[in-house]
């Protein structure tokens, strides 16, 4: 079951977009992020998905975002993968489904969900800063863990309009030669990162941690049961940032 939540006009471009809740009343089949209620940011146009992609028209949830496919050819030429989303099937489904669909805000499938313990994961697709504060306080009021039971990670750290969402989201780092820079730079302004790395030689230890839903971290839980990657509460949160190595 799908429903969408919330439309609105893009931040990036103003063009419109919704607001998705994905696996309501089934369990995900993610297995490295494990039974959490899925949220994706999708444009809300009658276009295939493909054909969204294709001529660049995901600007208007992706924004700049490196990883999008329009720029595979660039990533190709810097030994870089692109994004791991499976836009074909999954979010094309999900696409199709939700096309003239109404926006549901009373949230009450929801609700119940997160109030069996149902962690939510922002952003299954789309950048989940675009959802905005109000709605996502709405979605993870519910949840019985006092520290937010939910995950979401932004490639948007640099919007202003972005920057309510640190307390909420990891800013993503991409793999580069100066990721650790840009990271050190982006904790001294209160954010936590999630930091691709080509090897677990890369990590700060001081800073940062395997992911533990890894197979270099071991693989020791799942991020329905992890939940680090949920941004930085305020200035006096001191948990590590998460770093994960890039698999190919």
């Amino acid at each position: 079951m799908s429903q969408i939540i919330l439309k609105k006009k893009s931040a990036f471009n103003g063009a419109p977009i919704k607001v998705v809740a994905q696996c309501i009343e089934r369990k995900s089949k993610n297995i490295k992020t494990g039974d959490m209620l899925q949220i994706g940011i999708l444009p809300d146009s009658p276009k295939h998905i493909l054909d969204i992609i294709g001529c660049g028209d995901d600007e208007s949830v992706c924004g700049s975002c490196p990883l999008r496919p329009i720029n595979r050819a660039k990533l190709k030429l810097e030994d870089k993968e692109g994004c791991y989303v499976n836009l074909a099937k999954s979010i094309n489904k999900v696409h199709k489904v939700t096309q003239g669909m109404p926006e549901d805000r009373d949230f009450a499938a929801i609700d119940k969900q997160v109030a069996k313990g149902r962690p939510v994961r922002l952003g299954n697709y789309g950048e989940p800063s675009l959802i905005g504060k109000r709605t996502t306080d709405r979605l993870i009021k519910s949840a019985p863990n006092p520290d937010r039971a939910h995950t979401g990670y932004t490639h948007a750290f640099k919007e202003r309009f972005a920057q309510w969402s640190k307390a909420y989201l990891m800013a993503s780092v991409d793999v580069s030669s100066d990721s650790l820079q840009i990271a050190r730079s982006l904790w001294s302004k209160d954010w936590r990162t999630f930091r691709l790395i080509r090897s677990v030689e890369d990590i700060d230890p001081q800073n940062e941690i395997l992911c533990p839903a890894s197979k270099e971290g071991g693989n020791k839980s799942t991020c329905a049961k992890c939940l680090l990657c949920n941004g930085k509460r305020s200035s006096t949160d001191r948990r590590k940032s998460i770093a994960i190595v890039q698999h190919k």
